[in-house]
């Protein structure tokens, strides 16, 4: 894509085999180019792309621990290249990666409170590191995050309005700090983010009937 046109070269990828599905997409080996994570169960591997050319290198990444599920994907340790957060029950761990390899450094962050989980991934502080977005019922807060180091400066945002929920996560206006798109029936809106402070946003507009936001991976 090009804004909204299609481009020249766009085409067919491949087949997955059987019992394989998308987990998500990021630039996991750090070539600028994004890369699809794929999932067979509790397995993870990665497809290493260059547009619609699957790469050398691409292969299995690991298989996950009984009850862990892929919660997220980012940057978490400011290296340039992709990480998975991996969630069980609620506790939340990350897997520092180079391509389909592990980094030292992987493990544990932390273990949620009861009712929270995770709503988004993005630099909310705009350190070059990304962060966790989280939510209880209408709550939401941050962990900012260095590698799986929570970081001081995390806490509560702010309560949604009834109605209200996360629709996705994005840096709408363009400052360096991912943001939060939210919805509430047909209607959206985006709060401008630094770190955990609503800097700014508003009303985006409301959807036609029969449309919506699309699912972020």
């Amino acid at each position: 894509m090009n804004g909204t046109q299609i481009q020249a070269g766009s085409g067919n990828i491949g087949t997955l085999a059987a019992g394989w599905s998308v987990a998500g997409t990021g630039d996991f080996n750090g070539d600028g180019y994004s890369d699809i994570l794929l999932q067979n169960g509790q397995q993870l591997a990665l497809w290493e792309m260059n547009g619609t050319q699957i790469q050398a290198g691409s292969g299995n990444i690991g298989t996950l621990g009984a009850g862990w599920s892929v919660a997220g994907k980012g940057d978490f340790n400011g290296d340039g290249t992709t990480d998975i957060l991996l969630k069980n029950g609620q506790q939340l761990a990350i897997w520092e990666m180079n391509g389909t390899t592990i980094l030292p450094g992987s493990g544990n962050i932390g273990t949620l409170g009861t009712g929270w989980s995770v709503a988004g991934v993005g630099d909310f502080n705009g350190d070059g590191h990304a962060d966790i977005l989280l939510k209880n019922g209408q709550q939401l807060a941050i962990w900012e995050m260095n590698g799986t180091t929570i970081l001081p400066g995390s806490g509560g945002i702010g309560t949604l309005a009834a109605g209200w929920s996360v629709a996705g996560v994005g840096d709408y206006n363009g400052d360096g700090h991912a943001d939060i798109l939210l919805q509430n029936g047909q209607q959206l809106a985006v709060w401008e983010m630094n770190g955990t402070s609503i800097i700014g946003g508003g009303i985006v507009g409301t959807l036609a009937t029969g449309w919506a936001t699309s699912p972020l991976v």
